[in-house]
């Protein structure tokens, strides 16, 4: 029985009910996992459905998985149950010991790079692909879609999603060959989603790490905290991490928005402010430094070009606290809206209508503006950037150069 903890970007599985779930929320069982988790459910009154997955897989939620008390009066089954317990537990032991670059080591980044995940996949299209140092594996990214999950433990193989061959749901394990016989088709799939903000990430992302006179390194994408010492996944999540190319390394937590569409909602702009400003208030930062550290020196070993000013960075070569971006691309009025992104962000945010907003969303009366979002902490410092450069061709070659942007800063 195991919890998957893997890209979210793809990783998402249906119910019988036919609805798309993220596996964060799943514990994949086998049979007899499933028929003993039935009878405890049953005996204690408490709900626990078994879901049918990809390729006959069964799974059931993590949270009602949680309820189940494992106790029997019938020995048997007491030890049954008793064993499904102990799993339960290392398993989860494993995730909490989780951290990015887990058995990356020498021997798999030898076999990697003498594969041709790396050598037809990665080294002949740096403009397209990004490696993506996970927990005991690594990511291929195009578009920032994970097109391939390379485990630590089997580094000849990797697993794609079905739709990027085929359309089709669930999973296929390949070989290096096979994704690379595949490779055009994958990024026709990818490209045809038109996840406009993604490919801004992605071109963001390789335009500037190709720019050797960058002052800043991108290190990751689609960063989600790790469980580690935790029973869940933190609500940790960056778009982009950069971090500087000169010492003391400073270190940069990007959110990226394309366009206006998803500004609102209880994942838009307000959630976002929200949620840098409770990793900034709660001193988070320490924690996020190892894995950052981690993930370059993985970064290097695997074959990416990290600089060389970064090659042997230390925990205590990274300023004290990080820096906060919300990068606007495509900041252009849409379809016959005489607003632009940053003018609708600003009615999001604030109650002045600064920015020449329009029109303030009735959400400032029951939950407040950015000042109440972030206790008017004078202290955290975010930086608001936009741009109007638009897909295919963004052109920002420094990822936080101001000369490319509008900058907007906050007075506490």
């Amino acid at each position: 029985m195991e919890t998957k903890q893997e890209n979210k970007r793809w990783h998402l599985i249906r119910n019988d009910n036919g609805e798309w779930i993220s596996d964060e929320y799943a514990v994949f069982v086998s049979k007899l996992e499933a028929t003993v988790l039935r009878i405890q459910a049953a005996k204690q009154g408490k709900l626990l459905a078994i879901q049918h997955g990809p390729e006959g897989s069964l799974w059931c939620y993590k949270h009602e998985l949680e309820t189940i008390e494992f106790t029997s009066n019938n020995s048997e089954t007491k030890q049954r149950t008793l064993s499904i317990k102990k799993a339960i537990i290392t398993r989860k032991m494993k995730d909490r010991n989780s951290i990015r670059g887990t058995s990356i080591d020498e021997t798999f980044a030898n076999s990697f790079k003498n594969s041709r995940f790396y050598k037809d996949i990665y080294a002949k299209h740096k403009d397209e692909i990004i490696i993506g140092v996970r927990d005991g594996f690594i990511n291929l990214y195009y578009n920032c879609d994970s097109i391939a999950k390379i485990n630590a433990s089997n580094p000849k193989k990797c697993t794609i999603a079905k739709y990027y061959i085929n359309g089709n749901d669930g999973f296929v394990t390949f070989t290096d060959d096979e994704l690379v016989s595949y490779f055009d088709t994958i990024k026709v799939k990818s490209d045809n989603r038109n996840k406009y903000e993604k490919q801004a990430q992605q071109r963001l992302y390789m335009d500037n790490n190709n720019n050797t006179e960058s002052k800043w390194f991108c290190i990751d994408v689609e960063y989600t905290k790790s469980l580690k010492g935790k029973d869940k996944a933190e609500d940790w999540r960056f778009d982009l991490i950069a971090v500087s190319k000169e010492s003391p390394f400073r270190v940069a937590l990007i959110e990226l928005k394309y366009g206006a569409g998803a500004l609102g909602g209880t994942s838009g702009i307000r959630k976002h402010v929200q949620d840098y400003y409770s990793f900034f208030k709660n001193h988070k930062f320490d924690i996020l430094k190892p894995e950052l550290v981690s993930i370059i020196h993985k970064l290097h070993l695997l074959g990416v070009d990290v600089p060389a000013s970064l090659r042997n960075i230390t925990i205590e070569d990274i300023t004290s606290e990080p820096e906060f971006y919300f990068i606007t691309l495509n900041n252009n009025p849409e379809n016959n809206s005489e607003n632009t992104p940053k003018q609708t962000m600003s009615g999001y945010l604030f109650s002045d209508k600064r920015w020449n907003c329009n029109r303030v969303t009735k959400l400032h009366k029951t939950n407040g503006d950015f000042y109440d979002l972030t206790e008017r902490n004078t202290a955290f410092k975010p930086v608001f950037l936009f741009s109007k450069a638009t897909l295919p061709n963004i052109q920002i070659y420094d990822i936080l150069d101001r000369k490319y942007y509008d900058v907007e800063t906050i007075n506490q």
